[in-house]
């Protein structure tokens, strides 16, 4: 169910945000132009300026992210999972997971972490669906050179993926 689910949802912004207007006669007419050769040195040169230009326009976004992913855990009370419903939980663990960087593997020590603050076993399992997908500063930087829209629907996505999978494993008998 999994597989589907994220097959459909990596089709989903191609039919979203498709282009409805038909190509330019003036674009469909060009013939392709023979690239420039470049000496090595001033390819070398012309990458490095645009790493530069890449890493300003990214790393200041991912050091918010990451330091409002950090805030969030921090600031959200343990005995919110008990007095939750099933669903809710795994909802809003859910939101959660999208949202906070993780460090590679440290999804299974926060699902631990979860089901010991008294959470459902299907919260843990959307830590454990979304936690490895996507975060906050991935989608801020994705929002940024892709469109805002792109990434709210890619975290919409990845949300609907951890939501139902946790709700599957919360409810199954």
């Amino acid at each position: 169910m999994t597989l589907a689910t994220v097959l459909l949802a990596s089709r989903l912004p191609d039919l979203l945000l498709r282009q409805v207007s038909p190509p330019s006669p003036l674009v469909a007419n060009t013939l392709p132009v023979e690239p420039e050769t470049l000496a090595l040195k001033e390819a070398f040169f012309i990458y490095l300026r645009s790493c530069r230009h890449v890493a300003i326009q990214t790393i200041p976004l991912i050091v918010l992210g990451i330091l409002v992913a950090m805030l969030i855990p921090s600031r959200l009370p343990a005995p919110i999972f008990t007095s939750a419903g099933g669903g809710i939980a795994v909802g809003l663990v859910a939101f959660l997971a999208v949202l906070i960087a993780l460090p590679s593997f440290f999804e299974i020590p926060l699902a631990f972490s979860i089901l010991a603050a008294g959470a459902p076993p299907g919260a843990a399992a959307a830590v454990l669906f979304a936690g490895p997908i996507i975060n906050l500063p991935s989608l801020l930087v994705v929002g940024r050179c892709a469109g805002w829209k792109v990434s709210a629907l890619l975290a919409s996505s990845v949300w609907v993926i951890a939501f139902l999978g946790g709700l599957a494993l919360h409810y199954w008998p």
